[in-house]
């Protein structure tokens, strides 16, 4: 249905039936009254799209009763379903952080209602109340890692919880544009997966001339290798883009592989 600000007798009735949020759970009851005030409520029927991936996002969604299935495309096309949310869950913060379009379609499971805030009214709320940016943040952290490992070709099968079991075992690291990665003939001590950017994998030829193999881009994995056969590198990476890249060490490969051989 079309967006709806509450009533006052809806205003009284969320605060005393708003499910608890993350987002908002430092903040005192008059405090949330007032944040209350900037909501819309908006209802859906289940197997509605509430937003879709693609599309440009200035809100985020509280989910006050209902169930949503989160889904994204991988980089081969294919649809992969991230995760299901109730009430009390919030998405959309996505495109709050990054300015951009959403980067995941959200689903009613059932018939749905969920509150939406505005870019605008969540920007003042945040300077109001700093602690929500915190909150906000983390969870977007998260699920932007999550979101990764669920489109990723090494990691899209396993459980939901397992998943972010093994997120756990990351480290993030950031590389300028021309920096290397890792280097031909090197140890093999870790394993990457690329959250954001572009790399090249290359190897030298007999005369010492680069020889490129390969380009990978978001959601791509590489170092596999080296660690199966516990051999030195058998190619360079050096990055095209500026990357942000996961990093996952052998030692916690290691455990991965003995329990998801």
């Amino acid at each position: 249905i079309e967006r709806e600000a509450l009533p006052d007798s809806a205003k009284e009735s969320a605060r005393k039936e708003m499910p608890i949020v993350p987002l908002f759970s430092d903040l005192r009851k008059e405090e949330l009254s007032r944040v209350i005030e900037k909501i819309r409520a908006k209802q859906y029927a289940r197997a509605a799209v509430i937003c879709r991936e693609g599309d440009s996002g200035d809100s985020i969604f509280i989910i006050s009763h209902g169930k949503v299935g989160v889904f994204r495309h991988n980089p081969g096309g294919e649809r992969v379903f991230i995760t299901e949310l109730t009430e009390g869950d919030f998405f959309g913060e996505f495109g709050f952080f990054s300015n951009s379009r959403r980067q995941a379609t959200v689903e009613a499971v059932v018939d749905t209602e969920v509150l939406e805030i505005t870019k605008r009214d969540l920007e003042e709320i945040i300077r109001e109340f700093p602690s929500v940016s915190e909150v906000l943040l983390k969870f977007y952290k998260e699920r932007i890692l999550d979101s990764l490992l669920a489109t990723s070709a090494l990691f899209r099968s396993f459980p939901i919880q397992e998943r972010k079991h093994i997120l756990g075992k990351f480290t993030v690291e950031a590389f300028p544009a021309g920096a290397t990665v890792l280097e031909e003939g090197s140890p093999g001590d870790s394993l990457y997966i690329i959250k954001t950017g572009q790399v090249e994998v290359y190897t030298v030829d007999l005369q010492g001339a680069p020889v490129r193999l390969a380009q990978l881009r978001e959601g791509d994995f590489f170092g596999e290798i080296s660690l199966l056969k516990e051999q030195p590198r058998t190619a360079s990476i050096k990055v095209l883009q500026e990357a942000e890249l996961l990093r996952l060490a052998k030692k916690d490969f290691d455990q991965i592989i003995e329990s998801h051989p």
